[in-house]
């Protein structure tokens, strides 16, 4: 299952956390996917650097996860462009009124995407010129 990442880098404990979810990732047998701006964060320990976003958005990307707040949420959004992809969006902020989980609940979540057990809610996105 490919995986994008796309990341807030101003949360201090991000590059932390992009361990956790490489480790867990490989646990769940996801292929991951970064955005650049978060390549340099990633370890360089255990299946090293993911590959570039684009190259994933170029073929299909099966879940997006993005790690920030309600901003990082819907940038992920913009990039994937309208396709139809799930996004599942980690609040490592204060409040996430959009973000579904906390990096508490990574295991869960992670479990989840790699099961394919999980409900989509349809939203909509406005454009103004």
């Amino acid at each position: 299952m490919n995986v994008g990442v796309v990341g807030n880098p101003n949360y201090p404990d991000l590059g932390a956390f992009l361990g956790t979810l490489q480790q867990q990732a490989l646990r769940y047998g996801l292929k991951l996917y970064t955005e650049e701006r978060i390549q340099t964060l990633w370890p360089t320990g255990d299946g090293g650097t993911p590959p570039p976003l684009g190259e994933a958005l170029q073929a299909k990307l099966d879940c997006l996860i993005t790690l920030g707040g309600d901003g990082t949420l819907l940038r992920g959004a913009r990039l994937l462009n309208g396709a139809d992809t799930p996004i599942l969006g980690l609040n490592l902020g204060r409040v996430g009124f959009l973000t579904t989980a906390g990096p508490d609940s990574l295991d869960w979540a992670l479990d989840a995407v790699a099961r394919q057990a999980y409900t989509t809610e349809p939203r909509l996105a406005l454009q103004s010129a």
